[in-house]
This record gives C-alpha cells, structure tokens and sequence, in this order.
C-alpha cells in the first residue's frame, strides 16, 4: 500500500507515480539483494504519515534469505525516513 493513492471518484483508476530505480541480484540459494532510489516524493503517499524532503533522493535496500518454510527479509530505509528498519517474515 505504499504507492496506493486511488481516488473512489476517478473511473480510470490512476494513481501519481515517482521516479525510481531499482536493483536485485539473485544468489545461488535463492537469496537476493534489492537496492532502491526514489525520487519525487514531496508528498505523503500511501500509509506514511511524514512527507519526504523535497528534491532529496531517498535511498533504502533489502535482504532476503530464505527459510525451512518461507522467507525472511531486513530492509533498511533511507536515513531522512521517520520509521527504522523492520523485520518481515512470509
């Protein structure tokens, strides 16, 4: 729900974008790396609850190993971010 910003009255359903990029490398074992840039997000979008600072890049980057029954992430954002990293399991 990050980039989700859907307005119930717009009957096409579009929503604003950001200019981004994004690298994964995939390992062996099924693990991988994603590193990110975001740019233009001078507004809160989605469930954030502080906006970004204006012309500055945002940066972050994930860690994803796998598991007996699953996966495990860490994921580190920018540090301009209010919130610190977290820990995911799926």
């Amino acid at each position: 729900m990050w980039f989700d910003q859907i307005d119930p009255r717009d009957p096409l359903q579009l929503t604003p974008g950001v200019y981004s990029l994004l690298g994964r490398y995939y390992f062996r074992n099924n693990a991988n790396a994603w590193l990110w840039v975001l740019m233009g997000n001078d507004k809160t979008i989605g469930w954030e609850t502080v906006p970004s600072v204006g012309k500055i890049p945002e940066f972050g980057g994930r860690i994803q190993l796998p598991m007996p029954k699953g996966e495990v992430a860490f994921f580190v954002p920018s540090p301009d971010s209010q919130s610190g990293g977290s820990l995911e399991s799926g």
